[in-house]
C-alpha cells in the first residue's frame, strides 16, 4: 500500500512539472514583451532628456566663452530712444526677404549672413541641418559701455519658408535690486486717486485749471496754428515727487482741441477725442499750480475711450494680481523698490496690439526719467516681485510678419522682463516657445 501512494506521488509530481515548464517560459516570453515598450519609452525619454541637456550644454558654453568680451571691439550701441527688443534679432527671417525656399539656401546666402554681422552684430554659431536648427549669438553694447550678450534659437517653418526664432537668453547676470518685503507688502506709497475718486465740482476745477496752463503751454511749444490748447482727458493724483504737495499727473488730447471747438471744463467724449499727445505733471499747492513737469514719451490712444467707441474689451488692459494700483492706462507701484511711485503708462497702437509699448516713468529727483520699450500688453498675465520680472504668455501669429495667410504658423510663448538695478532700465531676458500652432 506505501508503495502504492508513492508511485502516485512521483507520477503527480512529474505531471505537475511537465505542466508548469511551459506556463513559465510563457510568462518570461509575456513579460520580455511586456518590459520591451517600456524599456523602449525610457530610452526615448532619456533621449529626449539628453537632447535638452545639449542644448542647455550649448547655452552654458556659450555663456562661459561671452563672459569676458573686449567692449572695443562691439560696434554696435544700444540706443536708449529705442526700445531695447528692437535692437535684437528679429523673430524671423523669411524667403521673401533674402529669396531662398530652402534652409540650405537660406544658411548659406551671404546677403543674410552679412546682415546678421554688420546690422546686427550677430553671428550664427552652430547649425542642426537634421533638425533644421540655427543658434546665433548677438552683442550689444549698452551705454555704460558694458557687453549685454544673446542667444537665440532660430527653427525652420516649412509653411512660412521662415527661420522663426523659438528661443533666446541673456547671458549676462543682471544687478538685483535689494528686497524689501514692506515694500512688497504694501506695493505703493500714499493714496492713488483719479478723477472718478473726486466730486463733480473738484473734478471740473482741476481740468479747468490744467487746461488753462495747457493753452499757454500749447501757444509756447506747437508751431501749427490750429491749435489753441488741449482737453484733460483723465488725470491720477497721488505721491510722484515726493513734494509732500499735492501732485497730479495728467494726460492731454490735442488733436480735438482747434480754433474752430469750444472748450469744455469736462471729460471728453469718448466718441471722437480719443489720442494722448502730451502727459504732464503738476504739483499744486494753496490751489495754485507752483510746479511743473514734463512726460514725453507717452502716446497712443486712450484706452477708455476705445473701449466705449469699439465696445471691446479685447484692447482693454489685463487684471493683473498684486502690481500696485490699476489706472485708466497702467499702474502705479513700486516695482523696482528703491521708495519712489511709478508709473507704467500703455502706449496702445492703432494698427495692433503687437505695435504697442509701455512706459516706464519715475522721478529721479529733477525730472522724469522714461523708458519706452515694446510690450503687447493684453498679453501681460504675472509680475515676480521678488526677480523684477514682468512675464508676458503670448499668442504670436507670425504670417502677419511675412504677409502669408495669419492661419499659418503661429505660437504660444512666454517672454520676461527684468529690471537691471545697474541702468535702472527693463531688459528682454528670456522667451520660449512653449506650443506650435500649424507648423
Amino acid at each position: 500500500m506505501k508503495l502504492l501512494l508513492k508511485s502516485i506521488y512521483i507520477i503527480l509530481a512529474i505531471f505537475m512539472l511537465a505542466s508548469c515548464t511551459p506556463k513559465t517560459e510563457d510568462n518570461a516570453t509575456q513579460k520580455a514583451e511586456t518590459e520591451k515598450p517600456a524599456q523602449v519609452a525610457k530610452a526615448e525619454a532619456k533621449q529626449e532628456e539628453q537632447k535638452e541637456s545639449d542644448e542647455d550644454i550649448l547655452f552654458a558654453d556659450i555663456e562661459e566663452s561671452s563672459a569676458e568680451i573686449d567692449a572695443e571691439t562691439i560696434t554696435t550701441n544700444y540706443k536708449e530712444e529705442t526700445p531695447i527688443d528692437e535692437q535684437l534679432l528679429s523673430i524671423a527671417y523669411g524667403s521673401y526677404e533674402f529669396k531662398r525656399k530652402t534652409f540650405e539656401g537660406m544658411i548659406s546666402n551671404k546677403e543674410f549672413l552679412d546682415m546678421l554681422k554688420e546690422s546686427k552684430n550677430a553671428e550664427i554659431i552652430k547649425i542642426d541641418k537634421e533638425k533644421k536648427i540655427v543658434y546665433c549669438k548677438q552683442k550689444i553694447k549698452a551705454k555704460s559701455g558694458k557687453i549685454f550678450t544673446y542667444i537665440f534659437k532660430y527653427e525652420w517653418n516649412e509653411k512660412l519658408i521662415s527661420l522663426i526664432r523659438t528661443k533666446y537668453k541673456l547671458v549676462n547676470k543682471l544687478k538685483e535690486r535689494e528686497i524689501k518685503p514692506q515694500i512688497i507688502k504694501q506695493q505703493v506709497y500714499g493714496e492713488i486717486l483719479t478723477s472718478k475718486n473726486q466730486s463733480e465740482d473738484l473734478k471740473k476745477k482741476n481740468i479747468k485749471k490744467f487746461e488753462a496752463y495747457f493753452e499757454e503751454y500749447v501757444k509756447e511749444h506747437y508751431t501749427e496754428e490750429a491749435y489753441n490748447g488741449g482737453y484733460v482727458l483723465d488725470y491720477i493724483k497721488g505721491n510722484f515727487t515726493g513734494s509732500g504737495k499735492d501732485e497730479y499727473i495728467v494726460y492731454f488730447d490735442t488733436h480735438g482741441f482747434t480754433k474752430d471747438l469750444d472748450k469744455h471744463s469736462s471729460l471728453p467724449e469718448y466718441e471722437w477725442k480719443n489720442d494722448i499727445d502730451e502727459a504732464m505733471c503738476f504739483i499744486i499747492d494753496d490751489d495754485s499750480i507752483i510746479k511743473t513737469y514734463e512726460i514725453s514719451g507717452v502716446d497712443g490712444f486712450f484706452i477708455p475711450a476705445s473701449l466705449a467707441r469699439l465696445r471691446s474689451k479685447e484692447i482693454g488692459m489685463p487684471d493683473i494680481k498684486a502690481f500696485g494700483v490699476r489706472f485708466f492706462q497702467g499702474w502705479i507701484n513700486d516695482f523696482n523698490q528703491n521708495g519712489i511711485n511709478e508709473i507704467y503708462s500703455i502706449n496702445p497702437s492703432y494698427m495692433n496690439d503687437y505695435s504697442s509699448s509701455m512706459c516706464f516713468i519715475e522721478f529721479n529727483g529733477q525730472s522724469f526719467n522714461i523708458r519706452k520699450f515694446n510690450f503687447w500688453y493684453s498679453f501681460f498675465n504675472s509680475v515676480d516681485w521678488y526677480k523684477g520680472e514682468l512675464i508676458l504668455e503670448i499668442w504670436i501669429p507670425f504670417a502677419e510678419w511675412l504677409s502669408f495667410d495669419p492661419n499659418d504658423g503661429s505660437g504660444l510663448f512666454k517672454n520676461k522682463w527684468k529690471w537691471n538695478a545697474a541702468d535702472n532700465n527693463y531688459w528682454p531676458v528670456y522667451s520660449e516657445m512653449l506650443e506650435k500652432f500649424d507648423w
